[in-house]
């Protein structure tokens, strides 16, 4: 029988068999690293976890690693996807920010634009502006859009 607690400090993971050798439970423990121990007149397998934080402190990434994210998840849904004009306009010794242009030359519909969203949601970056055009007769978007991306010092 296999039993977990899970905890927001620790989880514990106990292992319960009523068949087998003492011999393969150590093999087991020592392969995965799991504790044995004696409860009455049986041995337990278990192995605690220690929950991490994620992050120790918050951070900001350098603006080129946020990026380069965005270019490979953007080439990954569209192939042709195409990000130009970066520079970077203000920098001081502890962070900086990065423009940037996405250009909207293939036809985009109203779903690209939600994707688009969805890459760029929870980073550290602004709408700067941007300049579409409607094409009716297939529904789709042409044009470009701005942004900048706040970040540490690379």
């Amino acid at each position: 029988m296999l039993t977990i607690d899970l905890d927001a400090k620790i989880s514990r993971i106990t292992l319960k068999s009523n068949d087998g050798s003492y011999a393969e439970l150590e093999a087991f423990s020592k392969k995965y690293q799991y504790i044995i121990q004696k409860v009455k007149d049986k041995y337990i397998a278990i192995s605690q976890i220690k929950h991490s934080p994620i992050l120790a402190e918050a951070v900001l990434v350098p603006p080129d690693s946020t990026l380069v994210y965005i270019e490979e998840s953007g080439k990954d849904w569209l192939p042709n996807f195409n990000i130009t004009n970066t520079s970077k306009p203000v920098s001081n010794q502890f962070w900086e920010e990065m423009t940037f242009s996405v250009n909207i030359a293939d036809g985009w519909t109203k779903h690209d634009f939600d994707t688009l969203g969805t890459i760029l949601n929870i980073h550290p970056i602004g709408f700067l502006n941007g300049k579409l055009a409607f094409n009716q007769n297939n529904n789709t978007y042409n044009g470009k859009l701005s942004f900048v991306i706040y970040g540490a010092k690379g």
